[in-house]
This record gives structure tokens, sequence and C-alpha cells, in this order.
């Protein structure tokens, strides 16, 4: 079901679609009136999710918490996007209880650490967002593209990287077919990837 950018959902909204509809797979919403008491009863009745989307929404990490952990919705799919409540112990919870995560994107506030633990937990990774991050450094966006092989789709624009060059290496996201890097610095050292990249193209 999805109900994004629909002004009048609320938690009740929630409730009373996850008590009638318990089948349900994919949730997508939105906004400011949708907090971890809606969350908490998608988590509880609707035990087949497996596609998430938040936007700008009031969830905190007791939400996610109650979703992937005390509830194990199987999740292959989240976006967290301007979600300004969660912090990294909620992507330390996701990654931890959601091994087959196929795709995450990050609210902005997420830092080097949670990332990193991410890598090390989620190998099946396709697509990775981190737009407009302040505390992604080079040094966690090396290890996702090291330790998440499967990776397709990257998009990190507006975020502080300096050197992505690790990806002209041969085996590194061999299967990558869309890299978003707009509105990013890089350092000189950068330029060899994309001398490789279009050789390869």
């Amino acid at each position: 079901i999805d109900l994004t950018y629909c002004s009048k959902i609320s938690d009740q909204s929630l409730i009373s679609i996850s008590q009638h509809c318990s089948r349900i797979s994919l949730v997508r919403v939105s906004g400011q009136r949708i907090t971890d008491k809606g969350l908490l009863s998608v988590a509880t009745r609707c035990r087949s999710i497996k596609y998430l989307t938040l936007i700008n929404t009031k969830i905190t990490d007791a939400g996610i918490k109650s979703l992937v952990t005390e509830r194990a919705c199987p999740l292959i799919k989240i976006q967290l996007c301007d979600c300004f409540l969660i912090t990294d112990e909620s992507i330390n919870m996701i990654s931890k209880n959601c091994a087959q995560l196929e795709m995450i994107s990050l609210p902005s506030q997420i830092t080097d650490s949670a990332i990193s633990f991410l890598a090390e937990n989620c190998k099946f990774l396709r697509t990775f967002i981190a737009r407009k991050m302040d505390t992604f450094s080079d040094l966690s966006f090396n290890q996702i593209i090291k330790l998440c092989p499967q990776l397709i789709n990257i998009d990190v624009s507006g975020s502080k990287l300096n050197n992505i060059s690790l990806l002209s290496e041969s085996d590194i996201c061999t299967d990558l077919v869309y890299l978003n890097l707009s509105n990013t610095v890089f350092a000189k050292s950068t330029i060899g990837f994309f001398e490789s990249f279009a050789k390869s193209n």
C-alpha cells in the first residue's frame, strides 16, 4: 500500500490498515503524523512486510526495533528519507536482523560507524543511497563497495566524499549500472576511476 504524500494519513490510518490488511508486504508512508505507534501496529499485525518506505516521519529507533527485532519482519528494501529521529542504532538493528536486505536509503545524519556495520552484515545489497551526508566518508564508502559485490545502483550525491578511485579496480562492483555522484567534490586521485570507467565502456 502506497500512501506517500497523502496529507491526512496518521497513526490511526496505519492501525486501521494493519487490522484489516494483515497480509500486505509493502508499506509506503510519509508525514509528521506517522510515529512509532503506527509502525508498531504494522509490525505487530503485518508479519510479511518486505518493503518499507518512510518519508519525513517521526519514527524513532524504538519503531524500527519493533519492526526488525521484536517482530522480525523480513525486510528486503527500506527507505528512511528525511527521518531525522533515526540514529545509527536503527541502522545497526537493520544490519543485524535483515541479512537479505537488497536496498537501503539512509537519512543524512547516519555516520560512518553504522554504514561500516551495514557493509559487514548485508552482503546482498544491490542499491545503496546516501544523499547529502556530511558524516559519510571515504572509509565507509570503500567498505560498502568492497563488501557488497552485488551492488548495481549507488547514489551518494551531495555527500562529502573525496576519493572513489577504488571503484576502478577490476573486481569491485562489476555489475554497477547506475552511479550518482552529483554535487560531490573529489580529489585528483579520483580521476583514475573516470578514465578507467570510460575505457571499459
